[in-house]
């Protein structure tokens, strides 16, 4: 059976609520936001190991971090009621799988259109979400350029380059390719699909099909061992490390708060550490309070806090001239076009 993350009562009764008067508030709430909403299902679904730091409040410090300096200055702006309700339906009444979250992305895609950039190509910017149409803003240091989004193997280094939204190997590539058509990830393939081996294929059905590396089965139910994707493996079962590759057993159900002791060779609880202490896969997960970045455990420092390093802002803030903020606009790149 498919692995579903449940929502949580929570986020589906705000789906359906009523929007706030401002439009920051439409976007931001924390209760009914569709800004922070989109968000928040989309942690809980893909079940990174920092989870617990994803909650709606702090969503919503992140949304009004980035998009007040925008408003503001008015390089941005909320898009209309339709799109924002379209958006909230869309959240509402689509399940997200984490093995095709993909599917979720694009179901959802009207999700990318609530805020609207102002800026015209050519024009000052110092984030993507200040360009209007098919546009990205080209960085060169803290501004840049709005620029056009490339087509199909154009070169890029990120996703928001591309028209397709798909940037893989450093060119533009199509999305929504059928089954047995070539890919390079599941981002490409059609609905219901992941790229195993090269080419798009049902992730349905796929435990006991041959593999090449755990690339090529689906990283919340299987990996690839002895050549065969392989259902993870559960507390007390045999397996093999992350950091060891493909084996002659599955890797551990991460995303259930399993590792691989590797000693024994089997799936263990991975112990909760404090700030300081390791954290990644096979070795532990943070306290509550905490989040995990490169191997270690750091206290999220609010906005506006001291800060001496990113990695005490938490995974959506950046330590700028020693004080944490949600936004990297710079009111100096850009003014209304």
């Amino acid at each position: 059976m498919m692995y579903r993350r449940s929502l949580g009562l929570s986020v589906l009764l705000a789906l359906g609520a009523g929007c706030a008067s401002s439009d920051l508030d439409v976007l931001c709430a924390a209760g009914d936001g569709v800004w922070t909403l989109q968000k928040v299902v989309a942690e809980k679904c893909t079940g990174t190991s920092t989870r617990a730091v994803f909650t709606s409040s702090y969503m919503e410090d992140k949304c009004r971090g980035t998009l007040t300096p925008l408003f503001d200055s008015g390089t941005a702006t909320i898009a209309s009621d339709e799109v924002i309700e379209s958006c909230r339906e869309a959240l509402k009444v689509t399940p997200c799988e984490p093995d095709l979250y993909k599917d979720w992305v694009n179901a959802t895609a009207i999700c990318n259109d609530i805020v609207v950039g102002k800026t015209a190509t050519g024009g000052s910017c110092s984030v993507d979400d200040e360009c209007g149409g098919a546009s990205f803003c080209k960085r060169t240091a803290t501004c840049g350029s709005c620029t056009g989004q490339g087509g199909n193997g154009a070169p890029c280094t990120s996703d928001t380059e591309c028209q397709s939204n798909l940037c893989a190997g450093g060119v533009c590539v199509i999305g929504a390719v059928a089954e047995e058509g070539q890919c390079t990830n599941d981002n490409q393939c059609g609905e219901g699909l992941i790229c195993r081996m090269g080419s798009c294929q049902p992730l349905e059905g796929h435990i006991g099909t041959v593999c090449q590396s755990d690339a090529d089965c689906a990283a919340h139910e299987s990996s690839c061992a002895n050549g065969v994707c392989t259902l993870l493996a559960k507390i007390s079962e045999p397996c093999t490390p992350w950091t060891g590759g493909d084996g002659s057993a599955p890797h551990c159900m991460w995303f259930a708060g399993a590792g691989c002791r590797v000693a024994e060779r089997t799936c263990q609880g991975l112990p909760v550490s404090a700030e300081g202490g390791p954290c990644g896969l096979d070795t532990g997960t943070c306290a509550s309070d905490l989040w995990c970045s490169a191997g270690q455990c750091y206290p999220i420092t609010d906005e506006g806090g001291a800060c001496t390093m990113s990695a005490q802002c938490g995974p959506y803030a950046v330590c700028t001239e020693n004080v944490c903020t949600f936004s990297s606009f710079a009111a100096t790149c850009a003014a209304p076009s």
